[in-house]
């Protein structure tokens, strides 16, 4: 739900989903009232969609917070699915692609910072998939945590002034299946 709204879902289609993915049934009144509610929660989102909607439709493309350019040439199209469909993207691209702009400048730091002691394996959505060398994981996954932290350092880099802390959460062992590396434990 959360997302879906995020991303500019509306109350018809959070009906359906919610029947399709939970086998929740909603009445169109109860799918009405949880965006209504939701929204009132956070206000400013509606507004934003709106922005972005209108900055899409005069300009074709909309940028994540680094300056990264997301072209949506379905929004001059005159099936309106399509263009739903680009006004979606205009909303959830600047959201989505912050977070791999984020996660890409954190593994590059990574990588720079420690190149003989941790490989860069891949890049998943929100995780960065490393190998550390063993002798030195206690010493290096906090700084790694510290590293992928910091956000006066993509002010100084980009100029975007993140408003939210970073939090990052490191995990050791298989991918999937590793244990959360506690830095509170250790002290």
């Amino acid at each position: 739900m959360n997302f879906g709204f995020v991303y500019g879902m509306g109350a018809a289609k959070f009906r359906n989903y919610a029947k399709v993915k939970y086998g929740v049934d909603l009445t169109e009144e109860e799918a009405y009232e949880f965006r209504e509610r939701f929204f009132e929660l956070y206000p400013h989102l509606p507004e934003w969609h709106e922005r972005q909607r209108r900055f899409v439709t005069t300009h074709g493309y909309v940028r994540t917070p680094i300056g990264r350019k997301r072209r949506l040439p379905e929004i001059m199209s005159n099936d309106k699915a399509l263009r739903s469909g680009a006004e979606r993207q205009a909303i959830n691209s600047p959201v989505q692609g912050a977070a791999s702009d984020l996660n890409l400048f954190a593994a590059i730091r990574v990588s720079k910072t420690f190149p003989n002691d941790v490989r860069i394996i891949a890049t998943v959505h929100d995780a960065v998939l490393m190998e550390v060398r063993e002798s030195r994981v206690e010493e290096i996954l906090p700084q790694i945590k510290s590293l992928m932290e910091d956000r006066e350092v993509i002010f100084d880099t980009f100029g975007w002034d993140i408003p939210v802390p970073l939090e990052v959460e490191i995990k050791v062992g298989p991918w999937g299946a590793g244990k959360v590396f506690n830095l509170e434990e250790r002290e």
